[in-house]
């Protein structure tokens, strides 16, 4: 298995372990639509998960420059720690998704 693909089992294991919906998107859906999907209730973020040499593809900027109204993180692995605090603050805690999209642009 490929370190990215591990790196999203793992995302997607501590997802549902703190109750979250988690899904792989499938890479066929669209191009450069990020890798994972994590849910509760109307909230969602998009994940695309990149290995710690891993680089942004302009295709992924391009798929977030066509959907402004996702929330896209980009993860490596040595950033997941500090990504799983700004994951639950925006899945648990901002109903308003303006004010979680204000707040991570402040960050």
């Amino acid at each position: 298995m490929a370190s990215e693909a591990r790196f999203q089992k793992k995302i997607i294991d501590w997802a549902k372990g703190e109750g979250y919906h988690a899904m792989k998107i499938p890479a066929d859906v669209e191009i450069g639509v990020p890798d994972l999907e994590l849910f509760r209730g109307n909230r969602h973020i998009r994940i695309e998960v990149k290995s710690e040499t891993g680089k942004i593809r302009e295709t992924q900027l391009g798929w977030a420059d066509r959907h402004p109204d996702e929330l896209v993180l980009y993860i490596k692995p040595s950033e997941f720690n500090d990504y799983k605090n700004i994951i639950g603050i925006i899945l648990d805690y901002y109903p308003d998704e303006e004010k979680t999209k204000q707040w991570l642009k402040n960050q």
